[in-house]
């Protein structure tokens, strides 16, 4: 039996029911378009409709003719020289102009108006959660001419009473950071205190720092706009078992703002200090580079006490490697920015590395008779029946404990290194602790017009931590942590102005 499709589906129906189905479809397209875009405006941050948000900067300005009068209706461009993006704006009857919820960056500026020359400002820098302010005096002509000024932003931030100082990628980048975290470079803002960084220390060593005399624990961390805190205990470089702050590499950072005081309720959620950390984004050119930072204790010097005790220098081996990759997509509409970074750490240096304890004097001979023979009539640190000089009475527990050796055949609790002049055995012990982290981040920027922005950010941090002593606890080789942890953020948000365009 032969089976026929229904009219419907036959691809030789009617042109009028063709452009029925093709009206049905495209109406189901846009349906579909217009519903994805209302769940990332709802998903997005309240702060994308506001007229400043975290992660996003400002710039104003006027526009006046030569006697100072304001031109109502100059034409302004604002142009991001990284990604030649544009938004065009207009100024008011008093001459202002306004755009906001700019990506921080290096923007041209140009004003146009009936009557006037062209005059163009170029390489005014947009700061994370700054107001930058220009001015435009227009010059009457009667020929077309254009006026291109070179100028820098100011140092003195005029539209905001905002106590605070931000810091650049070039800066991030050539500060010398021995275990590049940019943390270690928050104290350079006024009014912000941090103990002198261990060159030594293991892991990440984040700082906690202090502003205008506020705990460590009430500062706010915002990483891309979104709050970035550790919510249980609100330390940046976090109390174990609790995770810190994300720590991107400095390669990937475009720069960081620190407000100490007087900022926007929309900032600041503490008494502390408001950190605005903004990653960097793709641009119009392809850009990238390769890393390889290392460390070696062959350039180092031994402690003073384990030269003493006859001990080896302690293993400082770090080794930092990774890259960027960013570039355009579509030209003018899509970018993207990658990294990578990994960090390897074999550290006998850092505290918790290094212990000295006292010791019985114990021998390889664990015998109760032997241990009769060197404890006999001796009691515990807190008093107890003393051991009997043959060993009949000491625990089959402790016995068993005191001979248990770990898998090299070495003892739990091993014989002291040194016999003080009491009797008492005294050992110092280094052993390397081992640390690996894998980052990884992706950003990408989608521009449907200049009114409308859709960015995506997401960070990806895994480190293991095996320490070779527990903390506050074991003091011998043998009893120590392994520790793993990763830190996950994903941003999305989209980016309205609120200035006509």
């Amino acid at each position: 039996m032969k089976y026929n499709k229904p009219d419907f589906l036959n691809h030789t129906c009617g042109p009028a029911l063709q452009s029925r189905f093709r009206s049905l479809r495209t109406r189901a397209q846009n349906f579909l378009i217009a519903t994805l875009w209302a769940i990332c405006i709802l998903a997005t941050s309240a702060y994308a409709l506001s007229a400043q948000a975290p992660g996003t900067g400002a710039i104003t300005g006027t526009v006046t003719d030569p006697s100072g009068a304001a031109v109502r209706g100059a034409q302004i461009s604002v142009v991001n020289e990284d990604t030649g993006l544009s938004r065009s704006l207009a100024t008011a009857a008093d001459g202002l102009f306004r755009g906001t919820l700019l990506p921080p960056g290096n923007y041209s500026i140009e004003a146009t108006a009936q009557g006037f020359g062209t005059q163009k400002l170029r390489s005014i820098r947009v700061i994370a959660s700054e107001v930058t302010d220009v001015e435009f005096k227009l010059k009457l002509i009667e020929s077309t001419t254009a006026v291109v000024v070179e100028e820098k932003s100011e140092l003195l931030q005029t539209q905001s009473s905002t106590l605070g100082r931000a810091t650049d990628e070039k800066t991030i980048v050539s500060l010398p950071l021995a275990n590049r975290n940019f943390s270690q470079l928050l104290a350079l803002s006024p009014g912000v205190v941090v103990e002198v960084p261990n060159a030594g220390a293991f892991g990440r060593n984040t700082q906690n720092v202090s502003v205008n005399g506020a705990k460590t624990t009430a500062n706010n961390f915002q990483f891309d706009g979104i709050d970035a805190n550790n919510l249980s205990e609100n330390s940046a470089s976090g109390f174990d078992p609790e995770v810190g702050i994300a720590i991107p590499a400095p390669d990937t950072i475009a720069e960081f703002k620190v407000q100490t005081g007087m900022y926007d309720a929309g900032y600041g959620r503490s008494a502390g200090a408001n950190v605005d950390l903004v990653s960097k984004s793709g641009t119009k050119q392809f850009h990238g580079n390769l890393w390889e930072f290392f460390r070696n204790d062959a350039l180092d010097a031994n402690d003073f006490f384990l030269n003493r005790n006859g001990q080896p220098r302690p293993i400082l081996r770090q080794n930092q490697f990774g890259g960027t990759i960013g570039g355009p997509i579509r030209k003018e509409k899509t970018f993207f920015f990658g990294s990578y970074q990994g960090t390897l750490q074999k550290n006998g240096q850092a505290p918790g590395a290094l212990q000295s304890t006292f010791l019985p004097a114990l021998t390889n001979d664990r015998s109760a008779a032997a241990l009769g023979k060197l404890f006999g009539g001796q009691t515990g640190t807190f008093g107890g029946v003393a051991v009997n000089p043959d060993g009949s009475n000491i625990n089959p527990v402790a016995l068993a404990l005191l001979n248990f050796k770990l898998p090299d055949g070495s003892f739990a609790i091993p014989n002291p290194q040194t016999i003080l002049p009491t009797g008492i055995g005294q050992s110092t012990y280094s052993f390397p602790g081992n640390y690996r982290q894998d980052q990884v981040s992706v950003n990408l920027d989608q521009y449907f017009s200049p009114r409308n922005q859709l960015s995506g950010r997401f960070f990806y941090a895994r480190e293991i931590t095996d320490e070779p002593f527990t903390p506050f606890a074991a003091t011998v080789p043998g009893w120590g942590t392994h520790q793993p942890e990763h830190n996950d953020m994903f941003v999305l948000r989209t980016r309205i102005p609120s200035t006509p365009a």
